[in-house]
């Protein structure tokens, strides 16, 4: 039973959170918060644990037959949750800690055309029912604005001609230095200017921790207790708001665990790449995600029939992704909730190195996890701060798609 089930409790409240189903619930009655404390963190078996556990597997194995039945349903649509255009290896920055090499993946500097631009969204058009996000992305993607703004504007062709029936959301990763007037409009325009609150009109941002070697001064790993305290602070905050804003004033990785906890959307791979998400840089060639720009880990380009990448991102997936692949990924509590990035595993993706950003990521989203079940838990107790609750994230919340 420990394998399946995970308790956690603090002075406000307990949680008893199902592994595989996401189901978690609160515990109110003080004899099975004793007879759940005992046998979880104090290992003394009981018949009445038993009993308690038995009788919930039934009943969530009922639900999760339900869900599997309606998920069926959907098998074989091509839905991409995010594709990443990388329009320009070039920067105006060089960082010391940039991944990138200064943004140009150690390749020669190129910026994609607009004819680029429009053979490669009239390809993924094409072979996908429909892309929710369009991530922008450099280098310092602002320094090919004009291709920025075709794209952003093709997009609007495409949907008021009826060649596509949606409009995907846009976003952008860049180093903020490089803004004039007419590209805070076109933000504004297109809905890429969710980032500023009260100096910035800041809402949502992702912060993610630094990965790198872990002899490096930058790195972490020395630093956990600091990152767990910050985290905890975080989601602290994160639901300030929600019940007292009614917004979400958060950071990304935080927002994406809520949502796969309220609407039990398991995560079965160890990061979106491949999965979820394809890169495309200027020249049309095809990654599983951009971190893998310039190396070995591609899986086709525009010249390529579909079938051909969906089979090349296939394997790319089932070799280097799967969570099952390995063995604390595989035997964690929080597998289905988590997500990282193969990033965090050091350079050589064949030869994973954790002590490279991996291992302060877990301790990260574990602390995430634990700390938002207990919120949950504590606001559903109240069913007006509950339905608040509710209310604030579903108008957050986001589709999830897949590539194959």
């Amino acid at each position: 039973m420990k394998n399946l089930f995970y308790y956690l409790e603090n002075d406000k409240t307990a949680v008893l959170f199902h592994n595989e189903s996401m189901n978690f619930y609160r515990v109110y009655d003080e004899k099975i918060k004793n007879y759940l404390k005992s046998f979880f963190i104090e290992g003394k078996y009981s018949r009445e644990t038993e009993n308690i556990l038995n009788d919930l597997l039934i009943e969530i194995n009922k639900e999760m037959e339900i869900k599997r039945k309606s998920e069926n349903k959907n098998i074989g649509k091509r839905i991409l949750t995010k594709l990443v255009l990388m329009v320009t290896n070039d920067c105006n920055l060089r960082c010391k800690y940039c991944y990138a090499k200064g943004g140009s993946y150690g390749l020669s500097i190129n910026y994609m055309t607009i004819t680029e631009a429009k053979n490669i969204l009239d390809y993924f058009t094409k072979n996908f029912e429909r892309i929710n996000v369009i991530q922008i992305f450099g280098g310092e993607p602002l320094l090919n604005y004009k291709v920025i703004k075709f794209i952003c504007e093709y997009f609007k062709f495409l949907n008021t001609s009826g060649f596509i029936n949606y409009m995907p959301r846009f976003a952008i990763v860049t180093n903020g230095t490089y803004f004039s007037n007419e590209i805070i409009d076109l933000m504004k325009d297109y809905d890429l200017f969710k980032f500023f609150r009260e100096k910035f009109g800041s809402y949502i941002t992702h912060i993610t921790p630094v990965c790198i070697q872990s002899d490096n001064s930058l790195s972490l790993n020395n630093f956990s207790l600091i990152v767990e305290e910050y985290t905890k602070e975080a989601v602290e905050y994160t639901f300030e708001t929600m019940l007292n804003e009614k917004i979400v004033n958060s950071s990304t990785i935080i927002t994406a665990v809520i949502d796969r906890l309220i609407n039990k959307t398991p995560i079965l791979y160890i990061c979106p790449a491949g999965v979820e998400t394809l890169s495309v840089r200027w020249d049309g060639n095809i990654y599983p995600c951009f971190m893998f720009t310039g190396s070995n880990m591609y899986v086709g380009n525009l010249s390529s029939e579909s079938e051909e990448i969906i089979s090349n991102v296939k394997s790319f997936v089932l070799k280097y992704n799967k969570k099952d692949l390995d063995s604390i990924c595989a035997n964690c509590w929080a597998k289905y909730v988590c997500s990282l990035c193969l990033g965090s595993f050091g350079e050589d993706i064949n030869n994973k190195d954790k002590s490279y950003g991996a291992d302060i990521m877990c301790i990260m989203i574990q602390t995430i996890i634990k700390n938002i079940l207990l919120k949950l838990a504590e606001i559903k107790a109240s069913q007006e701060k509950w339905q608040i609750v509710q209310e604030v994230i579903q108008r957050h919340s986001r589709k999830i798609g897949k590539i194959y």
